[in-house]
């Protein structure tokens, strides 16, 4: 409902009525196995993929395209760098989830893009912290981060009409 208030009866709306689906599905497993399933998440980005496309295509919205394309690459690299000097704070399933979100949020914008890498790695310390505080797990304690991962995605895109300009409003580009 909150994403077809948000992009109207438009052409991306399936997109990313498509991505709260897998989302949904990649964190509810994630949770029970701490993993992030390739059958689901290689699905996710290429339909969405050809979904983004062909919403490109038909609002001659190509730009958009480019910079998801772009935005994937970028969130997929920066998660591979931070897996490849922690393997045991993010997972190769995280790597590639990371390219799916990248590729939605980007679409929308730079500024979306970057407010979804934030808000992930902000909710997964708010998890940290309250494993912490209620004493919940041991210090070697891991937890899946394909939630806050998709949790962040979804704040972001959803209120990257306000959040974007409130947080860069040096940076009319980035909106």
């Amino acid at each position: 409902m909150a994403l077809a208030l948000r992009f109207g009866a438009t052409q991306t709306l399936p997109g990313y009525l498509l991505l709260a689906l897998s989302g949904t599905i990649l964190s509810r497993i994630d949770l029970k196995t701490k993993l992030l399933p390739n059958r689901i998440v290689w699905p996710a980005f290429w339909i969405g993929a050809a979904s983004l496309a062909l919403a490109s295509g038909t609002a001659h919205a190509w730009p958009n395209f480019a910079r998801a394309a772009l935005g994937a690459l970028i969130l997929f690299t920066t998660y591979l760098v931070l897996a490849l000097i922690s393997p045991a704070g993010l997972g190769m399933g995280d790597v590639k989830f990371a390219a799916v979100l990248g590729m939605y949020s980007a679409y929308i914008g730079w500024g979306t893009l970057f407010v979804t890498g934030l808000l992930g790695f902000l909710l997964g310390a708010i998890v940290a912290l309250v494993v912490a505080a209620t004493r919940r797990g041991q210090p070697t304690t891991t937890f899946p981060f394909g939630p806050s991962m998709f949790s962040g995605a979804i704040l972001s895109i959803l209120g990257s009409p306000k959040i974007v300009p409130f947080l860069f409003p040096f940076l009319p580009a980035l909106h």
